[in-house]
């Protein structure tokens, strides 16, 4: 087993298949809510779409580490900007489906607490606070 530690906060994980249209109607919900020890991790399973490119666009994404495991080969991008929450995008090279999208962003979180929500998820004002 490994020995992990964990920052005291929330690592939301987004797995999406071409969702780009989903998560820009959806992701402020859930941006709004993080304070800046928190963590929004969105795992791209190989879309075909400009998903990559409109998360690009929105966090200014840089290339972090290229990682391989028993799924196959992976990409973490990240954007760590003063006074906001950790961002990493990890794009699945091949799609492994919700399930494994799901382990693959939750094995990268790092916080003590992990919330997984779909791309088409709108969370009401104050829902991350009342799980907490």
């Amino acid at each position: 087993m490994i020995n992990r530690s964990f920052q005291t906060g929330i690592s939301v994980v987004i797995p999406t298949y071409n969702g780009s249209r989903l998560l820009a109607k959806n992701l402020d919900s859930v941006w709004s809510q993080l304070c800046l020890k928190d963590q929004l991790i969105i795992v791209d399973d190989a879309s075909q779409d400009d998903s990559l490119n409109y998360l690009d666009q929105r966090f200014k994404l840089s290339v972090n580490a290229v990682g391989h495991d028993t799924k196959g080969e992976f990409t973490v991008y990240s954007s760590v900007k003063n006074k906001q929450p950790q961002v990493l995008v990890i794009h699945n090279h091949h799609n492994l489906r919700f399930a494994q999208s799901c382990n693959r962003g939750c094995a990268h979180a790092s916080c003590d607490k992990v919330l997984l929500l779909n791309n088409d998820v709108s969370l009401q004002d104050g829902a991350v606070n009342e799980l907490l």
